[in-house]
Formats: structure tokens, C-alpha cells, sequence
């Protein structure tokens, strides 16, 4: 999987905790190049935390620093995403998301579209507040994945398992935290149980994370992307970088 699929607006999925209210920077429908929508599970969180600004708008800019396309965002009034939308250089509609949430504020479905047509969807199923299993469908409303989670006693999802529509194993995710709740360290198991991707996160004395950075199997260094906020701790840059640490993308967040 490259990157571009990595980096693209994450709205739903890298294992966010389980028995507590998600602020979903991950855990993930994304939009990918060109517009073509994708459900992804556990990857690169791109999209700021919900905080107390909220961000309007985002432009994604490619190595060369042209705009690849924009991102904008529509919110209820808690603060939650309910829409985003990818339009391209020139503003037409390539692809958009939306979001539904249920009385605990836990995001429930996920709804992608290429301008307006039904690529996919995801269904989000709880046992009480514990996220317990999330189902991702195609456009005809075909089961295509199943990802079920394991959480721990603080409601941290330390595990996510996930299956094929025949319900073959198709890959497994192991995620450490540290003392504050925060992913410290994310590994993707295939199916045999050899390491796909590793994936380490670092943090600023605010909490906010600063890099991320991802290695293959091997060991060998995937690409990392570096974080940057505003005195309020609100994101407002992000720059994914390949291995050889040549800038690949940048997403620049206003409010």
C-alpha cells in the first residue's frame, strides 16, 4: 500500500479506544489520489483531533508544491465531523465522506462517496460504549471486510483483527500506550504472523504528536510524516516524507 492512501483524510480507524469517546483522528475511510474513495484500518493519522478549533478547510499540496486538492470539513454542534469534502485545484467535487454518530457520540457509520455515488460504507457495532466490531461494505451493500477489536481495562484497543468477507484472516494489528492513552507503537501482523509495518509515535509535552514514523517488516525505514501546531495546539501542518527524506506531501490545516 503506498502512501498515498496512508496519508489521505484518515476518518475512521486506527484503533481508537474502545470503551471511550474517540475523537477519530483515524480509524479510516480515506480519500485517495484522484479522488477515489477507500476504507482503509490502522493507518496514518492525518486529521487533527477534535479540539475547541476546529478546522475549515485543508490543502494538500504535492512534492513539488502544487495543490493536489482541498479538503473541507461540516460539523454538528459538538464539534464532531459529520462531512468532508475533497475538491480538486480548481474546486470541483472529486469524492466526500459522512459521518453518523450515535447518543454516546460514537461514530457508528461512515459513508463514501466518488462525487455522488456510493463507493463504500462502514458500520461501526458496540457492546454498551466498547467499539466491539466494525464492518466495511461495498457499494452494493456486499460485506467486504470485518474488523474485530480487543481493548484493554481503560477501554485502549491493544488489538484489531481483521477478516476477508469469506472470513479468512486477513491481517492483525498490535498497539502499545503509554501512561496518558496515547499509541506509542503499532504493529500489522499478516496473516502468517510475520511483521508487515511497524509504526512508532512520538509526542510534544503537550500530548500532541509530533512524528510518526513507519518501518517495513524488515526493519527498514517506510516514510515518516512530521506534525506541527499552533500556540492553542491545533494542527496546522502536516508533511509525510518517503524514506529517503524527500517530502512527498503536505496537508496545511486553516481555522
Amino acid at each position: 500500500m503506498k502512501k498515498s492512501l496512508i496519508i489521505a483524510l484518515v476518518l475512521a480507524m486506527c484503533l481508537c479506544g474502545c470503551g471511550k469517546e474517540t475523537d477519530d483522528s483515524s480509524d479510516q475511510s480515506t480519500t485517495g489520489a484522484g479522488g477515489t474513495v477507500v476504507i482503509t484500518d490502522c493507518e496514518t493519522p492525518s486529521e487533527p483531533a477534535e479540539k475547541d478549533a476546529q478546522p475549515k478547510r485543508a490543502t494538500v499540496y504535492d512534492s513539488h508544491g502544487n495543490v493536489f486538492y482541498h479538503i473541507s470539513y461540516e460539523y454538528d454542534a459538538d464539534g464532531k465531523i459529520l462531512k468532508m469534502i475533497n475538491t480538486d485545484a480548481n474546486g470541483e467535487e472529486m469524492s466526500h465522506a459522512e459521518r453518523e454518530y450515535n447518543a454516546d457520540g460514537n461514530e457508528v457509520k461512515v459513508l463514501l462517496y466518488s462525487k455522488d455515488k456510493l463507493v463504500s460504507s462502514e458500520e461501526t457495532k458496540y457492546d454498551g460504549k466498547v467499539k466491539i466490531e466494525k464492518i466495511a461494505y461495498d457499494a452494493d451493500g456486499n460485506v467486504d471486510s470485518v474488523v474485530k477489536y480487543e481493548c484493554d481495562s481503560d477501554g485502549n484497543a491493544v488489538k484489531e483483527t481483521k477478516y476477508t468477507h469469506a472470513g479468512e484472516l486477513d491481517c492483525v494489528f498490535e498497539v502499545k500506550y503509554n501512561a496518558d492513552g496515547k499509541e506509542t507503537e503499532m504493529i500489522q501482523l499478516s496473516a502468517d504472523g510475520s511483521t508487515v509495518m511497524r509504526s512508532v509515535y512520538e509526542y510534544n509535552g503537550d500530548g500532541n504528536m509530533t512524528k510518526l514514523t513507519q518501518y517495513y517488516g524488515d526493519g527498514s525505514l517506510f516514510g515518516y510524516f512530521d506534525y506541527e501546531y499552533d500556540a492553542n495546539g491545533n494542527m496546522t501542518k502536516m508533511t509525510e516524507y518517503d524514506e529517503n527524506g524527500k517530502s512527498d506531501r503536505i496537508i496545511v490545516y486553516e481555522y
